[in-house]
C-alpha cells in the first residue's frame, strides 16, 4: 500500500477490459503522480516509529525525570542556604505598543511554507489480481491503518465472490449447481448467487436473449476456437445451442432454490460478476469508514465518494482505434462505469475477425469492431448493459438503455479508418460533459 497527499491528482482510466490473457481489458488505468508530491526521505526503522513519528531514541521516563529534578534540587538548596538572597528580575526596557516595531513582511518568494494541516485525507493505493483480472483500489483517508484494513477486507470480499461465480473452478458454487442440470433437482443457493442470477434472468428476458446468463456451453466452444484458431463444425454449435436458454432456469423464491431444467446447461456470469464484486467491495469500504474510493477490476469501475476537494472522479475512455488518444471522458462519482469491446480479445478465422463477445441467439462471435461504455447507478448494471448493448447494436441497444434511470451509453464502432460515434440521449449530462453535470 502506498500513500501520498491528495492534491492535484487526475485519475485517468483507459480501456482495460479485454486482453489476450483475459487480464487486461478495454479500459486500463494510469493514475498520474501528484505534481506537488512530497519528497520522502528514507527512515531507519530502527530509529523511528512509522506509526507515531516519534524517535525511538527518546530518553526513558526515569532518565528524563532525573534530568529535570537535579537542577531543581540545586536551586532549592541555594534558596535554603541563602535566605537573604533574592533573585532579582532583570531590568528589561519596556516598550509601549506604539514603540514596538512591526515585523518585516516576507516576500512571496521567501515566505515560509504553511505547515501541512493534520488529519488531512491521504491517497492510498493497493493492487492485486482477482477474478483473473488486474485489481486496483484507490482510496482517501487520514489514517493509513484504517485505509489498509478497508482495502484488505474489500479484496477478501472479491475473493469470496470469485469462489461463487468462477466457472473455471469445479468447486465453485455455480459449477456445483450446473452439475445438477437436467436431473430434476432444485438446489438452495447463497444470497449472492440468488441475487445476481435473478437480475441476469431479468436482463435476459428484456433483451430477448441478446444477454443470456445460460450462454456457458457456447462460450466454452468459442474459447477452444480462439485457442485453436479453427471454426468448430456446425453440429457443435447446434449441440451447444440446445443447452442455452434463460427460460430453462426455474427459480423457487420461497426456498431460494434454483433448478436447471436441461441437461448440459452451464451458467456464465462473465458479463456481470466483476461489476457485482466491485459493488460488494465498495460497500465494504463504506462500512469500514472509507467512502472515498475507486475500484477498477479488469476495466469495470466502481466510483465511490470523490477525492478530497473534488466533485468527481475523471475517467478517460480509450479510443476504439488503437494508438489514438482518448476523446471522451466520464466525470462522475457514486456510480458504475463499464466498457465492453474486443480491442484485444478476438480471433481471425478464414480471414474474418470474430470478437470474444458472442451473440447467444446465433452462437457466433460478433464481427464488427466496437466498444460500448455504460454509466449506471452501480457497477453491476453497467457491466451487464455494456455486453448487452454490444450484441443489440447501437440503434436497439441505446434505445433500451434509455429505459433505465440515471443510465447512459457511448457506442463506438470502427469502420475502416473511421470511427462511428453513437450516444444515448443522456450521455452528455451523465458523463459530465455539460458544465452543470460536473458539479
Amino acid at each position: 500500500m502506498e500513500g501520498s497527499h491528495p492534491s492535484s491528482i487526475i485519475t485517468r482510466i483507459v480501456n482495460r477490459r479485454q486482453s489476450p490473457c483475459k487480464r487486461f481489458g478495454s479500459m486500463s488505468a494510469n493514475w498520474d503522480h501528484e505534481a506537488d508530491s512530497v519528497n520522502r526521505r528514507k527512515i531507519d526503522m530502527h530509529d523511528f516509529s512509522y506509526l507515531t513519528g516519534i524517535s525511538l531514541h527518546e530518553p526513558s521516563p526515569r532518565t528524563a525525570c532525573r534530568q529535570k529534578l537535579v537542577p531543581a534540587a540545586i536551586v532549592i538548596c541555594l534558596i535554603i542556604l541563602c535566605p537573604q538572597c533574592s533573585i532579582a528580575e532583570p531590568a528589561y526596557p519596556r516598550l509601549s505598543p506604539s514603540e514596538i516595531p512591526p515585523l518585516p513582511a516576507h516576500p512571496a518568494s521567501q515566505r515560509p511554507p504553511t505547515p501541512p494541516a493534520r488529519h488531512l485525507p491521504v491517497r492510498w493505493v493497493r493492487e492485486s489480481e482477482e477474478m483473473a483480472a488486474p485489481l486496483r483500489i484507490i482510496c482517501y483517508h487520514p489514517d493509513g491503518v484504517v485505509a489498509d484494513r478497508a482495502m484488505a477486507r474489500a479484496i477478501a470480499r472479491i475473493h469470496q465472490l470469485n469462489a461463487v461465480f468462477n466457472d473455471y473452478d469445479p468447486t465453485s458454487e455455480v459449477r456445483r449447481l450446473c452439475e445438477t442440470a437436467g436431473t430434476g433437482k432444485k438446489v438452495q443457493v447463497s444470497d449472492d448467487l440468488w441475487r445476481l442470477l435473478a437480475l441476469s434472468l431479468k436482463i435476459s428476458e428484456q433483451t430477448s436473449g441478446a444477454f443470456d446468463v445460460t450462454i456457458g456451453p457456447i462460450v466454452r466452444l468459442w474459447r477452444r476456437a480462439r485457442m485453436s484458431r479453427e471454426m468448430p463444425p456446425a453440429w457443435r454449435f447446434d449441440q451447444a445451442r440446445q443447452a442455452v436458454g434463460y427460460q430453462w432456469v426455474r427459480l423457487y423464491p420461497e426456498e431460494r432454490a434454483v433448478e436447471l431444467l436441461r441437461s448440459g446447461m452451464r451458467l456464465d456470469f462473465g458479463a456481470v460478476a466483476k461489476g457485482y464484486a466491485i459493488d460488494a467491495a465498495l460497500q465494504v469500504m463504506r462500512e469500514e469508514g472509507v467512502p472515498s474510493a475507486l475500484i477498477d477490476l479488469g476495466g469495470d469501475l466502481g466510483l465511490g465518494d470523490p477525492p478530497p476537494d473534488r466533485h468527481h472522479w475523471t475517467v478517460a475512455v480509450a479510443a476504439v482505434k488503437p494508438g489514438e488518444p482518448p476523446s471522451y471522458f466520464v466525470r462522475r462519482a457514486r456510480c458504475g462505469v463499464a466498457t465492453s469491446g474486443d480491442r484485444y480479445r478476438f480471433v481471425v478465422i478464414g480471414g474474418k475477425r470474430y470478437s470474444h463477445i458472442v451473440d447467444p441467439r446465433t452462437g457466433v462471435g460478433l464481427t464488427d469492431q466496437s466498444e460500448v461504455t455504460v454509466i449506471a447507478p452501480n457497477a453491476t448494471l453497467a457491466d451487464a448493459l455494456a455486453t448487452a448493448v454490444s450484441v443489440l447494436g447501437p440503434e436497439k441497444g441505446l434505445a433500451w438503455v434509455e429505459t433505465f434511470p440515471d443510465t447512459a451509453a457511448l457506442y463506438l464502432r470502427l469502420v475502416g479508418d473511421h470511427t462511428e460515434v453513437h450516444t444515448s440521449k443522456r450521455w452528455k449530462e451523465l458523463s459530465g460533459e455539460t458544465a452543470d453535470a460536473q458539479l
